[in-house]
């Protein structure tokens, strides 16, 4: 993420640590490699927000409201 953004790696975790702070990542899981420190896996965190979509649909000449709830992660609920 730091060479993606351009941010130094201080910053990222500072960032990192805030998303997981109030929410918006979770850690997904821990990759333990040969050498050095395990490596975290995150991920942003489906119950976050949730989203309720409404429309009206014509169809037949009737009117219908139609609506849908997803996730942060834009899954349907």
């Amino acid at each position: 993420l730091a060479n993606y953004s351009r941010l130094t790696v201080a910053t990222v975790g500072t960032i990192l640590n805030d998303f997981l702070d109030n929410g918006t990542v979770v850690e997904k899981e821990i990759i333990y490699l040969k050498k050095g420190r395990p490596t975290k896996k995150y991920g942003l965190n489906p119950e976050y927000f949730h989203s309720l979509c409404l429309f009206v649909q014509r169809k037949r000449g009737r009117d219908y409201l139609c609506w849908q709830i997803i996730d942060a992660l834009a899954s349907v609920l």
